[in-house]
């Protein structure tokens, strides 16, 4: 387990071990997303997924990437504590009192 404060361009304000359970979380999704990325029925993935009309030049760029292990089309993950996402909830709610 780690012990000391870390952070990461990812996961930027994390503590030891929920650095460590988030990273490695991380680690394993960009592994099974390789590893589907190398399978030969992932066309047949992609219109399950997203119906026959899929857009397969898209479909392509991505596999590419994930086939180079180049994840960095993803979005930003920011994780926020239960008190961030409670004031947020509320400031959410004071926005849209303000709009109506």
């Amino acid at each position: 387990m780690v012990a000391n404060a870390t952070s990461s361009p990812v996961f930027p304000t994390l503590l030891g071990e929920e650095f460590f359970l988030l990273n490695s979380a991380l680690d394993q999704t960009y592994d099974v997303l390789y590893q589907v990325s190398l399978t030969p029925a992932l066309n047949d993935y992609w219109a399950t997924a997203f119906g026959s009309s899929f857009d397969r030049a898209t479909a392509e760029s991505i596999t590419f990437q994930w086939q180079n292990q180049d994840f960095s089309g993803f979005p930003t993950v920011e994780v926020l504590s239960a008190e961030d996402i409670s004031n947020s909830h509320y400031e959410n709610l004071a926005t849209i009192a303000r709009e109506m």
